[in-house]
């Protein structure tokens, strides 16, 4: 089944300049366990912002609008593909196990064709300046079936996707 994992704050905000603006290990440690042995599936600007390029014991997708440096890079690396942004519909249906992992943009496109979100929330409220709001999205209709709290009280939401189609989203089903 395909998913869809993210972690914001309080006010949905997901990062500040490229970067994550709270450290919760907890979480880490939950998303290495929804993502290892998976296809990731990522914007540029997510790429960017690893610590550690790739994950390891992932294949890391990596979506593109125009050329990069990373590219000829990373030409060698069997864990590491970079696609043009248009193939994320197809990426997803294709192969119907992948994560999508950001950013805003891919988060906001990948929507209508996974199955599921994992969505962590941390406590409290931080200086962002890139937010999602999944939750307003008129494409799609959620469902919760799961919820849990980590260690640090992180709180984890399960979310099917009941599709909600229109004619743009049609044509890749």
């Amino acid at each position: 089944m395909s998913k869809m994992i993210l972690c914001t704050d309080e006010n949905y905000g997901i990062g500040c300049n490229n970067s994550i603006p709270w450290h919760s290990k907890a979480d880490f440690e939950h998303f290495k366990e929804e993502t290892v042995g998976r296809m990731i599936i990522m914007g540029y600007n997510t790429w960017k912002s690893l610590p550690k390029k790739p994950l390891p014991k992932r294949l890391n997708i990596v979506l593109v609008s125009r050329e990069c440096d990373d590219i000829e890079k990373y030409s060698d690396d069997k864990n590491v593909m970079f696609l043009p942004e248009q193939c994320l519909p197809e990426l997803i249906r294709l192969n119907p196990e992948c994560v999508v992992i950001g950013g805003a943009k891919i988060y906001k496109s990948a929507l209508p064709y996974v199955n599921e979100v994992i969505h962590s929330t941390v406590k409290g409220t931080y200086t962002c300046d890139t937010f999602v709001r999944f939750k307003d999205d008129k494409r799609v209709k959620l469902s919760r079936f799961e919820s849990k709290t980590l260690s640090d009280g992180t709180i984890v939401d399960y979310y099917e996707i009941v599709h909600v189609y229109d004619d743009w989203v049609d044509a890749y089903q």
